[in-house]
């Protein structure tokens, strides 16, 4: 089998790249004959390395499985069983029923039992008798040629100088008046007319022998092609013959070659994999590859599952087959054109002399398009990327494919309603409506608990990428690197840094507010007015008291809580006060704090950059704070993904398009934080903005609000989603720019 950068970097990861090159043979040329041993222009591999920063190699299979064999515990495989069908077992499970009688159950069925697969049939069966099988699942595998496969017993170098060549130079024969070819380690395929097509079939199943890469009667073959004459370099006549009588008889086998992409991948608890859902034309070496990327990319999204249940199982499995039917479906294609390479028609003619006739700036276009999909496991540490043409990006890989998990974990919000309490009784006001935003953007408005939250994004970054109980002492730039000190005495060096600092608000009174989660608790605050004669004095008494230093450190509340126990809140139809809420809520779950507003000037200085509530400090009352800092972050990714270099003149340039993008922005969402907080303020300003907002015509909330989705940036070095909504959203420079240089990587290729 063929091993190359579609799989090596992964190798890398796990840690068996040596051993995998020590087993292979580097691959420069594929060499083709006519059947008079002629040659054909050869065909070069080598520009790979230059593309990819790895080379192509041909591996033994059992050399190869005896390798990753070592990587898995001996007790988690079990050969010489057999399933014979699939049943769903107790709590939502999924159950297989072997045939010595043994039966397993999980969560999870995972079928990678080949073309003749017994799990897909199973799942096949039951979606059939439900109705929602395609035709095109329903009909049977497809296949044009059959194959004689072998490999010789270890040759003698004197008597074979071939194999002590240092460079494996894969060699094509074509039969020019038989529907045969051949190459070596080796292989003969055989190219069926349609009309015996279904004939083979036929004897396929009525062999019991015949199982995908089962050895079954091969003599008959072998007599047919023994006299056909093969090129070894060394200047002797040989023939297929001669390596018929090399090779152990156990080690030929007669398969037929199926093509099929079948467009039913999962259902329920199963999903296949491999050649179970894709069997490709071996010609185009891309079988091993893509049931291997599979593998990948559903183990990438599995990892970062957040649950086990049926709803969270079939999300994921509809982002595998999201993820891997395109990257499947062109491979397929690919396989398909090359074998017209080795098809007798005038089809293989013409693919044949354009393929030998390529110009090479050409084939150095298509070759490099062979090396696009270069997926890594993302729950273990990255290798860098290598080479001159960069991978596409794999969103299992990235797992950014979260929108379903943080709608399970968010409640929808609807409207807000207000109340204004007098002697301890509350006075409804008009609810505010937030379900425009949905028609105005496509997307709802959610509320979600912050440690789910966290959860949920914690789990998209590797844990050694995150340092959690550390602090920054300093920061030192020398040499146009950039060193952190840690109050531990560690340090970490980079290209640019990102740090934190505050400032404090100030205005007069109380007002409290809660909501509902998902997880069936309410949060709650209480907010507490400064005037401006006090906030000085809160301001030292914060920095007097050291368990106060962390923004939202927990510190004694017990003050506040005995102040604003009796403050009443409706709850369920029952009126309620804040004291109730406080008895239920676990005292280290109560903090109190200071809400700090202000916008900085400064963002950036040499290689550090600021982000979040670092450079812009907003008051809570208008919600924008965590999704401004969300939009720096997104931002300023997008102008690092599309830096040129990492020079201090390049890094100076991106912050300040950053900045310049970011603060208009920020200064939008600051100014509107600060008129929302004006109605919680009980001056006349105070009691003029809450007459507005509890007054205003539907028609003039309408545009307000459609001002407050305006800025809706994506990520642009990944696959962008399509806009929803009516009110389209502010353009990000940095996004186009990130757009733009994603776009030229994928098609970029040095001539």
């Amino acid at each position: 089998m063929s091993i190359g950068p579609t799989l090596l970097p992964v190798f890398q990861q796990f840690g068996i790249y040596d051993d995998i090159l020590s087993i292979g043979k580097y691959m420069d040329f594929t060499e083709t004959f006519k059947k008079t041993l002629e040659p054909y222009r050869a065909t070069d591999y080598r520009p790979i390395d230059e593309f990819t920063g790895y080379g192509q190699y041909i591996v033994a299979r059992p050399k190869y499985y005896d390798i990753m064999l070592k990587q898995i515990p001996p007790h988690k495989i079990h050969f010489g069983k057999r399933v014979l069908s699939t049943s769903k077992g107790d709590n939502d499970k999924v159950v297989i029923h072997l045939n010595n009688n043994e039966t397993f159950e999980g969560d999870i069925l995972i079928g990678a039992d080949g073309a003749y697969s017994a799990v897909r049939q199973g799942m096949y069966e039951q979606s059939k008798s439900e109705g929602t099988l395609p035709k095109s699942d329903q009909e049977e595998l497809p296949f044009s040629c059959t194959c004689l496969v072998g490999q010789t017993k270890v040759l003698d170098a004197e008597e074979f100088p071939i194999i002590n060549e240092p460079h494996c130079r894969f060699r094509l024969v074509l039969g020019d008046d038989k529907p045969y070819s051949i190459t070596l380690c080796f292989m003969v395929i055989h190219h069926l007319p349609k009309n015996t097509t279904e004939a083979a079939t036929e004897q396929r199943f009525r062999n019991s022998e015949s199982s995908e890469w089962g050895a079954y009667p091969v003599e008959t073959m072998c007599e047919e092609t023994k006299g056909f004459p093969i090129e070894l370099s060394d200047g002797k006549k040989r023939t297929m013959g001669d390596l018929y009588g090399l090779t152990p008889k156990e080690l030929i086998s007669k398969v037929m070659l199926e093509e099929k992409v079948f467009d039913t991948w999962y259902s329920g608890r199963t999903v296949l994999l491999g050649d179970a859902c894709h069997k490709l034309n071996p010609s185009g070496g891309h079988g091993a590859v893509k049931a291997m990327h599979d593998a990948i990319a559903l183990a990438n999204l599995l990892y970062a599952m957040p649950t086990k249940t049926s709803d969270v199982i079939t999300r994921i499995f509809e982002k595998y087959h999201k993820e891997r039917h395109p990257a499947v479906v062109e491979s397929f294609n690919n396989s398909q054109a090359f074998s017209k390479f080795i098809d007798r028609g005038i089809m293989g003619y013409l693919f044949l002399y354009f393929v030998t006739h390529m110009p090479f700036w050409l084939w150095r276009l298509v070759l490099s398009k062979t090396g696009r999909f270069r997926p890594q496991v993302g729950f273990i540490d990255a290798v860098p990327l290598k080479g001159t043409v960069l991978p596409v990006p794999s969103l299992s890989e990235l797992k950014l494919g979260i929108y379903e998990e943080f709608i399970s974990l968010g409640k929808y919000l609807t409207h807000i309603p207000s109340f204004k309490e007098s002697n301890e009784v509350l006075y409804p006001k008009r609810a505010t409506d937030f379900r425009p935003i949905e028609e105005f953007t496509g997307y709802g408005q959610y509320i979600i608990a912050r440690p789910k939250l966290y959860e949920l994004l914690y789990r998209q970054v590797p844990p050694h990428k995150i340092h959690l109980g550390k602090r920054v002492l300093n920061i030192s730039e020398k040499e146009n690197r950039v060193t952190v000190h840690l109050y531990n005495n560690e340090a970490f060096e980079g290209d640019n840094h990102r740090r934190r600092r505050w400032s404090l608000q100030c205005g007069p009174s109380t007002d409290w507010s809660f909501f509902t989660t998902t997880q069936n608790t309410l949060e709650w605050s209480v907010v507490h007015q400064l005037d401006k004669t006090t906030s000085k004095a809160a301001l030292e008494q914060r920095f007097r008291n050291s368990e106060n230093c962390g923004e939202w450190g927990a510190i004694p509340a017990l003050t506040t809580c005995d102040e604003t126990k009796g403050s009443p809140i409706p709850l369920n139809g029952e009126m309620k006060t804040m004291g109730d809420i406080y008895d239920l809520t676990s005292k280290e779950l109560i903090s109190k704090v200071m809400l700090e507003e202000k916008v900085f000037n400064t963002w950036h200085s040499g290689r550090t950059v600021l982000l979040g509530d670092a450079c812009h400090k907003l008051n809570p009352s208008g919600g924008h704070g965590a999704v401004t800092a969300l939009h720096d972050a997104i931002a300023l990714a997008n102008l690092l993904y599309a830096m040129p270099t990492t020079t201090s003149q390049d890094i100076t340039h991106i912050f300040e398009e950053y900045q310049k993008e970011r603060l208009p922005a920020v200064m939008a969402s600051y100014k509107i934080s600060q008129v929302v907080a004006k109605v919680s303020d009980r001056g006349i300003i105070g009691r003029l903005v809450l007459y507005l907002i509890t007054h205003i015509p539907m028609w003039l909330w309408r545009i307000a609000l459609a001002q407050t989705i305006k800025f809706r940036p994506q990520v642009g070095f990944i696959e962008a989603v399509g806009l929803m909504g009516s009110v389209t959203p502010v353009v990000s420079p940095s996004e186009q720019k990130a757009r733009a240089e994603f776009e030229r990587r994928r098609r970029a290729v040095p001539l």
